[in-house]
């Protein structure tokens, strides 16, 4: 098991030499997902980030140094990306049970992956192994795997709610608080993530949830409602689970842009991750500045080329053209596909964007825009 030491830390900001924004998240496997060529979204009128890998680093930009966010996390398979669908996980390369979390040896079916695509926030510490419960995670955790001034992100229970275990949630908060405690950071820099939903056992996780929130709540914690994100209120949004108990990687992807922002939000300096966007989409200059108060802690910012929104459960995404044009008949973010997920994705004369609720696909050949919605229910 691998500590946070003052000589690691150096040698990692060595080897820290590219992060990544927020960019591209593949949502179908069916679909492909190259750029336009000619650089020129097909969707619309601005140009787009052109990237043979959509999920590649990008350099940084102009970063403000007091606005770095450093975070250890707490978890088990959600984390370590180790789930038996994956045939992955994370491995620190030590030879021990378990994983010292780092972006370096992070696997692409982990939430924690994803969010040093903003080049403000760096994972360094904490631990996660897949089939912990909040006990085992309780025993191992210790101060020593996080460092000073550091964030925690907490996602632990699925396991406590699957078959074989099946705690009742007051037994999981016996040792809840002791993974709080055992991190030795401040509460106000801890985020707790609630749990996404686990097929046939739902009302469990529910439950569990409760708990979780009312000692969150009690202790002056944030909580970051990962259940609303993946959920339609009970289970799973279409397309949202891997195997009835973990999110796919891209919506991990999702996720892990989500809790990034929400920790910059958390230390005061939110930085300028919707002008960054604006600029990788190409919309031009703001004509605006945010603006506040959207459903589901939504906002906005317009530029010349399109706007930016993000919301609570939504990571900063680029819209513009005919899909946005379709979206806002719909509802725009109040409707029934709720916010744009990522910024649209042009392969060929097909432009596809996905949503919280569905995805809408824009033909430019036939210039036909057809929306695509999961369900007739709106985002809550």
């Amino acid at each position: 098991m691998k500590h946070a030491k003052p000589s690691k830390r150096a040698l990692i900001g060595r080897r820290l030499l590219l992060v990544a924004l927020l960019i591209g998240i593949p949502v179908s496997s069916g679909l492909a997902h190259s750029r336009a060529e000619a650089g020129l979204s097909m969707g619309g009128e601005a140009p787009v980030q052109q990237a043979e890998d959509p999920g590649a680093p990008l350099p940084r930009r102009g970063l403000v140094e007091h606005c770095r966010v450093t975070f250890g996390a707490v978890g088990s398979s959600h984390t370590d990306g180790g789930y038996p669908v994956s045939g992955k996980r994370a491995d620190d390369g030590d030879d021990e049970i378990g994983t010292y979390l780092h972006h370096d040896h992070m696997v692409d079916t982990s939430w924690a992956y994803y969010t040093t695509r903003d080049p403000y926030v760096h994972l360094d510490g904490g631990w996660a192994y897949g089939g912990s419960t909040v006990e085992r995670l309780a025993d191992t955790i210790e101060p020593s795997m996080f460092h000073e001034d550091s964030y925690a992100v907490i996602l632990a229970g699925t396991v406590d709610n699957l078959p074989g275990f099946l705690f009742p949630p007051e037994k999981s908060m016996e040792h809840y608080p002791r993974i709080v405690e055992n991190t030795g950071v401040a509460k106000e820099n801890i985020l707790i993530v609630n749990l996404p939903p686990v097929r046939h056992l739902e009302q469990r996780v529910i439950d569990y949830n409760e708990a979780l929130e009312a000692y969150a709540d009690k202790e002056g914690i944030r909580v970051f409602d990962l259940h609303s994100l993946t959920s339609n209120g009970y289970n799973w949004r279409p397309g949202y689970d891997a195997d009835g108990a973990h999110f796919t990687p891209e919506i991990a992807s999702v996720i892990g842009q989500a809790i990034a922002d929400t920790l910059s939000d958390m230390s005061g300096c939110v930085g300028d991750t919707h002008s960054q966007v604006a600029q990788l989409a190409g919309l031009g200059p703001s004509t605006s500045d945010v603006t506040y108060g959207l459903v589901n802690g939504g906002k906005v910012q317009e530029f010349t080329g399109g706007a930016v929104y993000s919301s609570t459960h939504t990571a900063a995404a680029p819209i513009h053209g005919r899909i946005r044009s379709t979206w806002e008949t719909r509802g725009g973010p109040e409707g029934p596909f709720g916010y744009p997920l990522d910024a649209e994705r042009c392969f060929e004369s097909t432009c596809t964007q996905y949503f919280q609720g569905g995805r809408i696909v824009h033909e430019t050949v036939s210039g036909l825009t057809v929306p695509h919605p999961y369900s007739s229910d709106t985002i809550n």
